[in-house]
C-alpha cells in the first residue's frame, strides 16, 4: 500500500513538473506562429504600453505578450493573454476588441486594405488564454493558436533537445 501511495505522489511530482508555465508556454507560442506565419520585423510592446493599449490590468492578466508592426508592406499584431481568473474573459476581450476598432479606425485613413484587415481582427479563448490577432493571415494565425494550445507541449528541456536537432 505505501509503495502504490508513494508512486502516486511520484507520478505527481514528475507531471506537476512537466508542465510549462503560462510566460514560457506564451513566449514559446510566439516564437511558433512567427516560425509558422513568417512573420518578421515584429516589435514587442511593453508591459508599459501593452497596459495603456489595452487597459488591462495585472488583475486580470498574469503573462501576456503582444507584438505588432505596422509598415508599408504589412499590417500585423498579434497577442496572448494569460487570465489570472477565468471570470476575467468577457471584460478582456472587451478590451481586446475595442482596441482592435481603434486600429481599425487608424487604419481606415491609412489604407483600405488595412482597415479591412483590421475591423475583421480575431479573438480566440482556450483555457484561461486569449488570443488576438490582426493580420493578412489571421485565419492561419488563429489556427495555429487553437493547435498550440490544444496539444500537450515539450517542456523547455525537450524544446531546445528539438531545436538541437
Amino acid at each position: 500500500m505505501r509503495k502504490k501511495i508513494l508512486l502516486f505522489l511520484l507520478t505527481g511530482l514528475l507531471l506537476s513538473g512537466c508542465s510549462e508555465d503560462p510566460e514560457s508556454k506564451i513566449s514559446n507560442f510566439a516564437s511558433t506562429i512567427e516560425k509558422d506565419t513568417s512573420s518578421v520585423n515584429l516589435h514587442t510592446l511593453s508591459q508599459e504600453d501593452t497596459k495603456k493599449q489595452f487597459k488591462i490590468t495585472n488583475d486580470e492578466v498574469s503573462s501576456y505578450v503582444v507584438r505588432s508592426t505596422y509598415t508599408d508592406a504589412e499590417l500585423v499584431e498579434y497577442g496572448v493573454f494569460y487570465l489570472t481568473d477565468k471570470e476575467n474573459s468577457k471584460q478582456v476581450k472587451n478590451k481586446i476588441r475595442e482596441h482592435i476598432n481603434s486600429v481599425a479606425k487608424r487604419m481606415k485613413n491609412v489604407d483600405e486594405t488595412y482597415y479591412e484587415i483590421a475591423k475583421n481582427g480575431i479573438i480566440e479563448e482556450k483555457d484561461q488564454y486569449i488570443f488576438f490577432c490582426i493580420a493578412e493571415n489571421q485565419e492561419n494565425m488563429k489556427n495555429s493558436f487553437i493547435s498550440y494550445f490544444s496539444e500537450e507541449q515539450p517542456t523547455n528541456n525537450e524544446q531546445n533537445i528539438i531545436n538541437q536537432n
